[in-house]
């Protein structure tokens, strides 16, 4: 790049565009609606795709295996499996899957009467889970209980659990995130302190107890016990710094404060919900103004910050002891209610040159901020003045510096809150570095400065 080139922050202040459509967009969080197949039955593709939700990029599929309990699936079930998970590949939406016996609350009714016809099932089905790897959030259960919830089944003692899961760990190679629906289950299955086993828990503040997703006792050196709600609380805050949190909210949200129901929230660090499941709730967040976001509901609050929600909140230049500019420090900062469970690739682009820096998405907790160097920047100056867009000589003397980040797993772009953040989460705050310098985001990227000539930059 030439030398004269001078970097110049810019100053945004008076942009302010909503950018809600374009976050919406995140793969691997949100809300999700529930999409059922019995493996049994001849559909067209054609004929679903009709049901999908728009702006919604999760969806639970719900494999419905019930009619065969007492053999194995044929081959053109089988083949639907497969359909069914191109189908959803397809039309971009990242998948929850469960596979289940019963749809009705009557597991033990429908459940095999074997566990090796389980495992045999098991066996059959992972290597589809493998093939679409990429484009799976997590498993949810063991295939067993009433809606597959791991409730109301023949198979609940730990060594079944254990069987069940260690086959479906075998079968996919660990590819695949899989979800128990109690932190018992979890600790039960956890062979150690870095296993991975997700959480789904079906009773949001359905209950004290989530509807018995946590117990009445205290002795926490028993692992295999359930524990009572506030130290099961304290489990599932560490449990999702590395692995998935999701589940269902119960019409019991609804006889507590905001701010509780928004507390649990953040506790849990909740990345997916379902958006049906007991539709009062969502009814009354529709109508109801966020007191956390003017201007929004609390839906929109709650779909917003599911998972992982990034927002730019500095950008300088690096340079050496002598002064030559060597790279760009980004400073990210986390407002949604998870960490992203993934690889992440920031990239910077300045013309035809781009600068790229990977890191785990797990280094950027909830509430967290974080600076990502990005190197290979020459020949550039610095000036600390910023410019506004209407300042702007004409374009052939300026380029934009264009921020872009991706989830490397599905390879999906990945879009910046910038724009539609409250003044605390935007970089206002005198915590945060004064080198604030954003535009709000796009689909192309989020500018985060320009490079002047020599001749026209400001001084």
């Amino acid at each position: 790049m030439s030398s004269n080139w001078i970097y110049v922050r810019k100053n945004w202040a008076e942009e302010a565009s909503s950018n809600q459509s374009l976050t919406q967009k995140n793969p691997m969080r949100g809300l999700y609606h529930v999409y059922t197949y019995d493996v049994t039955e001849a559909e067209r593709e054609e004929d679903w795709v009709w049901s999908l939700v728009e702006n919604e990029t999760l969806a639970l599929v719900l494999l419905d295996i019930g009619k065969c309990a007492d053999r194995a699936l044929s081959e053109a079930e089988l083949a639907k499996v497969g359909r069914i998970f191109s189908f959803f590949q397809t039309h971009h939406r990242q998948m929850i899957v469960r596979v289940v016996y019963d749809r009705l609350g009557r597991g033990m009714e429908c459940e095999p009467r074997t566990l090796e016809q389980i495992c045999q099932h098991i066996q059959q089905i992972a290597p589809f889970l493998v093939a679409y790897a990429s484009d799976i959030l997590t498993l949810q259960g063991l295939l067993i209980g009433s809606w597959g919830e791991m409730h109301d089944s023949h198979y609940l003692e730990k060594q079944q659990l254990q069987c069940l899961y260690d086959t479906l760990r075998r079968e996919t190679a660990g590819a695949v995130c899989i979800s128990v629906r109690k932190p018992q289950y979890q600790r039960l299955l956890q062979k150690s302190e870095q296993s991975d086993i997700g959480l789904y828990d079906d009773a949001i503040l359905g209950s004290e107890t989530d509807m018995g997703t946590f117990g009445w006792l205290t002795d926490v050196s028993n692992r295999e016990i359930m524990w009572t709600p506030e130290l099961e609380i304290e489990y599932i805050q560490k449990q999702a710094r590395k692995v998935y949190c999701g589940g269902e909210i119960l019409s019991g949200a609804l006889a507590l404060p905001w701010e509780a129901v928004l507390a649990r929230m953040r506790q849990m660090q909740l990345t997916y919900v379902n958006r049906v499941h007991e539709p009062q709730v969502w009814h009354a967040w529709e109508n109801a103004a966020c007191p956390d976001l003017p201007g929004s509901s609390c839906l929109e609050y709650v779909r917003d910050h599911l998972g992982y929600r990034y927002v730019i909140t500095g950008v300088c230049v690096l340079t050496e002891d002598s002064g030559q500019p060597v790279g760009v420090s980004v400073r990210i900062k986390n407002t949604g209610f998870a960490c992203c469970y993934g690889m992440l690739r920031l990239e910077l682009l300045i013309g035809e040159k781009k600068l790229q820096a990977s890191f785990d998405g797990k280094m950027l907790a909830a509430g967290s901020a974080r600076d990502i160097s990005l190197y290979g920047l020459t020949n550039v100056q610095m000036v600390q003045t910023a410019i506004s867009e209407r300042a702007l000589p004409p374009k052939e003397y300026w380029q934009r510096m264009i921020l872009r980040l991706f989830h490397v797993q599905t390879g999906l772009p990945i879009y910046f809150a910038n724009g539609n953040e409250t003044s605390h989460e935007s970089g206002n705050d005198k915590s945060e570095p004064e080198t604030y310098c954003c535009s709000s985001s796009s689909e192309e990227g989020i500018t985060v400065g320009v490079l002047l000539t020599e001749k026209e930059a400001v001084s």
